[in-house]
């Protein structure tokens, strides 16, 4: 039997990610409501959620965090050195790379990194 339901995905109007496809899969809810309710709340106390914005638009979790970045300034960890230390190379690279721990964005030492920047 083939049946006909409506239902409610959350789809962020500045990336085009629906909630749920970086995951386990888009998930989808019986009502606006609903959906609101899951996509806003935090899973863990220190994670980023969905934010509902102006005019009912809304921004993933990640779109977020980049936007709290530009405002506020990243939250680098520290620079860490190349895999390649301890490998057995005659030399290491000395190159280094260091994240984010609010958006996806790193930075390295090599060469090509300094020209571009931050990512």
């Amino acid at each position: 039997m083939l049946e006909h339901r409506s239902c409610v995905l959350a789809c962020c109007d500045e990336c085009g990610d629906y909630y749920g496809e970086n995951a386990d899969g888009v998930l989808y809810y019986a009502s606006t409501e609903d959906a609101l309710n899951d996509i806003t709340t935090p899973y863990m106390a220190d994670e980023l959620a969905w934010v509902a914005i102006e005019g009912g638009r809304l921004r993933c979790d990640r779109c977020e965090a980049y936007r709290l970045c530009r405002t506020h300034g990243h939250v680098w960890q520290p620079w860490r050195r190349c895999l390649c230390q301890g490998m057995g190379l005659e030399t290491d690279c000395g190159r280094a790379v260091r994240f984010c721990d609010r958006c996806p964005s790193t930075e390295s030492t090599h060469e090509s990194d300094r020209a571009g920047g931050a990512r």
